[in-house]
């Protein structure tokens, strides 16, 4: 195992410098893999649902890459190694993925979030960074619903980003349908259908990118506090805040377990 990854629970998240992750990313799709690879921004809600869900359990431990994407699991990076490493965030990888896109002529297809989100943030991207975005689709559809699937090989990205929920929503607030896709679960049930190259889940990235939302400022981005920022955004994120300290519970537990019961392979 290369000394910058770090596993944990069976998971391998590697902690480099932005160039070094993209460096990463550019062989995955230069690689002659028949099926797509799958990467993992993960943050530690998404590491609390692989505990209750054993299909995003193996998602993220089955990924090609697994890129740290919050302070709880650079905690856990520190806590095994005793080094110290920065985020990754979903924001901040797709900007670079944009730049390799245009550098290497990749096309994309987005997919997530509201439909009027994601055409904004196509016009941003052909824009910005003159990268062809071969197609378009908001994420509120039927998990089960191959059409979607038909939709994106027709469309033949090279590279699929796909904001969708990391966690299943209350149902206060999808009264009727909660039957919604789940962003790491869905990528990884269709990943072998997908005729792309690479499919990276970013979550809420498309609404800072279409600037629906202001992404936080440098201070809270180094505090690592970007989601204190965008809860006062939206307010309806504290019932997803007040899972953190259960995330964080798992993340100590076997961050423990790991270093003091058992002995590394």
């Amino acid at each position: 195992m290369p000394q910058n990854v770090v596993e944990i629970n069976k998971i391998k998240i590697l902690f480099a410098k932005k160039e070094e992750v993209i460096k990463q990313i550019s062989k995955l799709l230069s690689s002659s893999n028949t099926r797509p690879c799958q990467v993992v921004t993960l943050n530690s809600l998404i590491y609390l649902q692989t505990k209750f869900d054993y299909t995003i359990f193996k998602a993220v431990k089955d990924a090609a890459l697994v890129l740290p994407d919050s302070l709880g699991i650079i905690m856990v990076g520190f806590l095994l190694t005793g080094k110290k490493f920065s985020r990754i965030t979903g924001v901040d990888v797709v900007c670079d993925i944009f730049k390799l896109a245009h550098k290497k002529g990749y096309k994309l297809f987005l997919l997530g979030s509201r439909q009027q989100v994601v055409e904004k943030v196509k016009l941003f991207i052909t824009k910005r960074y003159s990268v062809e975005v071969v197609g378009v689709h908001h994420g509120y559809f039927d998990p089960d619903d191959e059409s979607i699937i038909e939709r994106i090989n027709i469309a033949e990205p090279d590279i699929l980003l796909v904001g969708l929920p990391a966690e299943p929503p209350f149902r206060i607030f999808y009264k009727k349908n909660n039957n919604i896709p789940i962003q790491e679960k869905w990528v990884y049930k269709n990943l072998a259908k997908l005729k792309t190259k690479l499919v990276i889940g970013i979550g809420g990235s498309f609404d800072v990118l279409s600037g629906e939302l202001s992404r936080a400022p440098k201070f809270f981005q180094i505090l690592g506090l970007e989601w204190y920022y965008r809860f006062l955004q939206q307010p309806w994120r504290i019932i997803r805040l007040i899972k953190l300290p259960l995330a964080m519970m798992f993340l100590i537990i076997d961050v423990i377990t790991q270093k003091f019961c058992f002995h590394k392979k």
